[in-house]
């Protein structure tokens, strides 16, 4: 299954669409008629039509793969390994990259989880916001951070007692924010499925003991 599906009926709204600009094309070209001469109008009007047969194929198309996406409903799904939850990672706080005593930004572990629990590596997008509510409304984002299917995999860690994402995501600004209480809101979007999941976590830019 493509993770495309979620996007086909955007696409075929397009198709749609640009079969009616092709047909407004046609119309002007046809109320031009006194300006251009019959040969030219007639030559236009071939290749419209073509542009149009070919506009009306790929709509087509696009329906059949509709079709089969519709097809994948939970009973299908069922059967397939695929994330249930996700949660954040019990390491999830300030870190020390030079070992200087202070917190240099925050790592942010993921796990995703399969419905009997298990932590998978499932592939999708992951949005990470960095959230002062004590300060300013204005100022109250500190960062966001967005890792797409793309770059997902490349965050994965594997082995004993390490399976997850991890994020490594410095200061903004290379700034301790101003204060010591944050709101980490992490957007997992799953690439199978389409679905939407949403967790937050409260954090410290004070390091714990060990770090």
């Amino acid at each position: 299954m493509t993770r495309n599906c979620p996007s086909l009926s955007l696409r075929r709204a397009g198709a749609v669409v640009l079969t009616l600009l092709v047909l407004s094309g046609l119309g002007c070209q046809l109320r031009r008629g006194a300006v251009g001469s019959s040969d030219e109008l007639a030559r236009q009007n071939a290749q419209l039509q073509r542009d149009l047969g070919a506009q009306r194929q790929r709509a087509a198309d696009l329906e059949q793969q509709l079709a089969v996406c519709r097809g994948f409903g939970p009973a299908r799904l069922a059967q397939l390994v695929h994330v249930q939850q996700i949660e954040f990672g019990r390491f999830t706080r300030a870190f020390d990259a030079n070992e200087d005593g202070q917190a240099d930004g925050l790592r942010v572990y993921l796990v995703p989880r399969d419905p009997q629990g298990d932590v998978i590596k499932a592939g999708g997008t992951v949005t990470i916001e960095l959230w002062d509510l004590a300060a300013a409304e204005s100022a109250r984002r500190l960062g966001q951070w967005r890792y797409g299917p793309d770059q997902l995999p490349r965050h994965w860690l594997s082995g004993p007692f390490t399976n997850h994402f991890k994020f490594e995501l410095p200061w903004p600004d290379g700034k301790v924010p101003e204060h010591a209480n944050l709101t980490l809101k992490l957007t997992y979007e799953d690439a199978l499925t389409g679905r939407v999941w949403e967790i937050q976590k409260q954090v410290s830019t004070r390091l714990e003991s060990g770090d």
